[in-house]
């Protein structure tokens, strides 16, 4: 599975998963934190890494779980 991801959240515990919200201007702070969660349960995610990429914004990255809490920028 392929998520959008916070990128300076990549290397943290806690890291920052867009949930929702897709088409909204994530540059506008108050905007986007109504559509990000730290659950990856409940964070969009793609089958591939081009459907991902269709809703990329600034400052977030597609990344590819490979495990438990490892997650690897594609």
């Amino acid at each position: 599975m392929y998520f959008l991801l916070k990128e300076d959240s990549l290397q943290s515990n806690r890291k920052i998963f867009v949930t929702g919200g897709l088409g909204a201007d994530y540059r506008d702070p108050s905007i986007t934190t109504r559509y990000v969660t730290h659950n990856v349960e409940e964070a969009l995610n793609f089958k591939t890494p081009e459907d991902a990429a269709q809703f990329l914004c600034r400052g977030y990255v597609v990344a590819k779980r490979e495990a438990n809490d490892i997650f690897i920028p594609v």
